[in-house]
């Protein structure tokens, strides 16, 4: 974490002190975070200056008033810079932190190699999980997402728009303001993670889950929680020979 040091703390140093890294304060317009990925730059400028928790580092997060957070583009020449850096480094991939001065100037800080994609990915709806695992990635319900909602007329939320209307599934509702309040955290936990079919060896040994996904997610909790006599498989199980035929000759050149 940054913090600022004055001349006075200097003063006060012993002879031996633990390595630190001291360098001259930056007056900053904003932060930028940029997820670099092959040679693309998914950019996101971080508005930390409105707030004094914030303002020296925005890792000092204000978990009440979050720092507004939107997708940035970088100049063409600082991209190339960028480029030239991590091919210098032999990295693919990074996430670059950068200071934009008060009069408009690009300062480099550091590079993590390690990634961390989604805080770039979520607040700037980048959507990179399709660029960073192959796309044949299994198909899930969105049931499991923590961002997917059936939202009824009056506001309340439900996972699935199967049950939607049943007080009984009912997981939250939308306030006046917009924000969410969840009433029933349990059955939501239940959705999120309760129904994993990973969880599941039947689903594991099973040849058609690259395929199904695990099959429909409310069915799996009303059988594992509620000991309702459920099939929990796709329909596609049953005729997974037949599709996987059908598609075969659909995509053969005539």
């Amino acid at each position: 974490m940054t913090s600022r040091v004055s001349s006075s703390k200097f003063e006060k140093l012993e002879e031996k002190f633990f390595p630190s890294l001291l360098q001259e304060e930056i007056k900053k317009k904003y932060e930028l975070r940029i997820f670099y990925l092959k040679g693309a730059f998914y950019s996101m400028a971080i508005f930390s200056q409105q707030d004094k928790q914030t303002e020296i580092d925005y890792r000092n997060y204000n978990e009440v008033k979050p720092n507004r957070m939107v997708p940035y583009s970088l100049p063409q020449g600082i991209e190339q810079k960028l480029t030239l850096f991590m091919h210098k480094m032999l990295l693919d991939t990074g996430s670059i932190d950068m200071i934009v001065t008060s009069d408009f100037k690009y300062v480099f800080l550091e590079v993590n190699p390690v990634g961390q994609y989604d805080m770039v990915s979520h607040p700037c709806n980048y959507y990179l999980h399709p660029l960073l695992y192959p796309s044949n990635l299994l198909y899930e319900c969105p049931v499991r997402c923590d961002n997917s909602w059936v939202i009824c007329p009056d506001g309340s939320l439900y996972k699935c728009r199967e049950i939607a209307g049943n007080e009984d599934f009912k997981v939250g509702y939308i306030n006046n303001d917009g924000t969410i309040t969840i009433t029933n955290e349990s059955l939501l936990l239940q959705y999120l993670e309760g129904a994993d079919p990973l969880s599941d060896n039947n689903c594991i040994k099973c040849k058609t889950y690259p395929i199904c996904g695990g099959g429909c997610v409310h069915a799996r909790i009303m059988k594992k929680y509620y000991n309702a006599k459920v099939n929990t498989c796709a329909y596609s199980k049953e005729f997974i020979e037949k599709f996987i035929s059908v598609y075969y000759e659909s995509q053969r050149p005539v």
